[in-house]
């Protein structure tokens, strides 16, 4: 699995798609997304969606450092 990804995407679309009011922040399109950046997401709030940002990427609650958990973006559960 790739620890990159691309958006592409018109905003304006997930803003009709999901029934969103507003865009709260200016999105331009990216090409080199990494964990620990920030992506547009759709989030439920109070029985209705919003557009915010969230930090892309899995910090375990073990991790000692939030950097250096970004680079484990492959995650393999031993059991």
């Amino acid at each position: 699995m790739c620890g990159r990804f691309t958006l592409v995407t018109n905003l304006e679309k997930w803003k009709e798609r999901f029934q969103i009011e507003v865009i709260p922040f200016n999105a331009k399109l990216r090409y080199n997304i990494a964990p620990g950046q920030f992506i547009p997401a759709i989030i439920a709030d109070r029985g209705k969606r919003r557009m915010g940002q969230l930090r892309w990427g899995l910090v375990p609650s073990w991790a000692a450092d939030e950097k250096s958990s970004y680079r484990m973006i492959n995650a393999t559960l031993i059991a």
